[in-house]
């Protein structure tokens, strides 16, 4: 029941903290027109990609970088999409009140780095490949990725969710602060999972896992790994399923 409490707790206040932020949203801000358009913006290389403001992100892979915008017409110069060293950075310049489409459609030929914050989702249609990636969604942002990759981590925290399905050599994954990391459907042969403050975590193992809980956290591993080492602490849990 202790634990239970807990988890509910730290869940509640990472909600709390983005429920606030979105109300702000709703109540301060431009409002759109209903009337949506798409744009297509030019755009150069980039290495890595960082989404926010709410915005809704859609991926896919090929063989030249582009970015297209749909939005509300009077609201497409105030969403973001720029370069900023390596990065792909989309974000809107002003607060939003509401919209009735904030996305962008994302093309990239290889990336290392996917950050997703503030609410904001990203989705991906297709399998993405990849040899190296890190993958950070935070503050009550959701992504659900089906990918291929050689490496793969993959940081959730603060009311966030991340869905990932396909298959890793290798793959390291926490939780914490009420976020949830659902990979249960990315079989990885070799497995690195966390949980804390109340974060959950699945994952799969053909070969090795090794596995923490603490404070309330919890990891559920799938597979039949030869090697296991798990431990947990506070109040969490590392259990096979």
């Amino acid at each position: 029941m202790k634990k239970l409490l807990k988890k509910l707790s730290l869940t509640l206040v990472a909600l709390t903290m983005v429920l606030s932020s979105t109300v702000n949203a709703q109540f301060w801000g431009t409002k759109g027109n209903g009337i949506v358009k798409k744009q297509d913006r030019e755009i150069g290389s980039f290495s890595a990609i960082s989404s926010g403001s709410g915005i809704d992100v859609y991926l896919k892979q090929g063989d030249k970088e582009s970015v297209t915008v749909e939005a509300d017409e009077n609201l497409l110069e105030l969403i973001v999409t720029r370069i900023k060293g390596d990065k792909l950075v989309i974000k809107t310049e002003d607060p939003i009140r509401r919209a009735k489409k904030l996305n962008v459609y994302v093309t990239f030929v290889n990336v290392n780095e996917i950050s997703v914050s503030s609410g904001s989702d990203l989705e991906s249609s297709h399998l993405l490949k990849f040899e190296d990636l890190d993958i950070s969604v935070s503050s009550g942002a959701d992504a659900d990725l089906e990918l291929k990759a050689d490496n793969l981590t993959c940081s959730v925290s603060s009311g966030a969710d991340a869905n990932l399905s396909g298959t890793a050599n290798s793959f390291y994954g926490k939780a914490s602060s009420g976020s949830d990391l659902r990979a249960a459907d990315l079989k990885a042969k070799v497995c690195k999972a966390k949980a804390s403050s109340g974060g959950d975590v699945s994952v799969y193992a053909s070969e090795s896992i090794e596995a923490s809980a603490s404070s309330g956290g919890d990891v559920n591993y799938y597979g039949d790994p030869t090697k296991v080492n798990v431990s947990s602490s506070s109040g969490g849990d590392v259990s096979r399923r």
